[in-house]
């Protein structure tokens, strides 16, 4: 596994989270997380807020 704390998606180029391959790890939290609060950062568009609902 290798820590990638940026990356950054070409035009039209789609990126999915799944286990194995891109995903996302939460650690050392006291109680299970049922969502979180993401940001997507735009060269043109700014940032968009949105909100993920979380599967365990």
């Amino acid at each position: 596994m290798m820590h990638m704390p940026n990356k950054i998606l070409k035009s039209g180029e789609v990126l999915t989270l799944k286990p194995m391959s891109y995903h996302i790890m939460f650690m050392g939290f006291k109680k299970p997380l049922n969502k979180v609060d993401i940001v997507f950062k735009f060269r043109n568009a700014g940032d968009i807020s949105t909100q993920i609902k979380l599967n365990r």
